[in-house]
């Protein structure tokens, strides 16, 4: 079941962000690129804001959230997480489906995004294109992402 987040899920999604850093990450980025992604949710005003000021979603399972996704009201899609123990079930996908639906009833016909190496794939299958790379810095730790845009009507693949 898909269905807005509520202040009550919040510490899973703490979980998920985490451990979906932890334990996915690792195959791609470094220890210190992965201790530094993984350590947002401890600077607690500005995860909760991360998870609540968009409009968030999450796939549950027994209505505990397995996987989040949200989208601020300019397109830009701002959370995309799955926890590990659900990985390779589509949830990713049906979110992001799900999310871009729901902005698409708002009249957003352009969206963005930051994704990561490991999140990439899934936002190309949606159609989302690499429109540039970006370099940021985490806590003096430095990754590289793609900034990566769709338009209503770009083809899925």
């Amino acid at each position: 079941m898909i269905r807005r987040i509520r202040e009550s899920d919040y510490p899973r999604l703490v979980e998920i962000y985490s451990e979906a850093v932890r334990r996915t990450a690792m195959a791609i980025y470094s220890p210190e690129q992965v201790a530094a992604w993984s350590a947002f949710p401890a600077k607690t005003e500005k995860f909760r804001q991360f998870v609540f000021g968009p409009e968030t979603y999450a796939v549950t399972v027994d209505d505990i959230p397995v996987a989040f996704c949200g989208f601020d009201g300019d397109g830009h899609i701002a959370s995309l997480y799955v926890h590990p123990d659900f990985n390779r079930r589509g949830y990713a996908s049906r979110l992001l489906r799900h999310v871009m639906d729901q902005a698409e009833k708002r009249g957003i016909r352009r969206f963005y995004t930051e994704a990561s190496f490991l999140s990439k794939a899934v936002f190309e299958r949606h159609g989302f294109t690499v429109d540039r790379m970006d370099e940021v810095d985490y806590d003096g730790v430095h990754f590289r992402r793609f900034n990566m845009v769709r338009n209503v009507g770009d083809k899925a693949t």
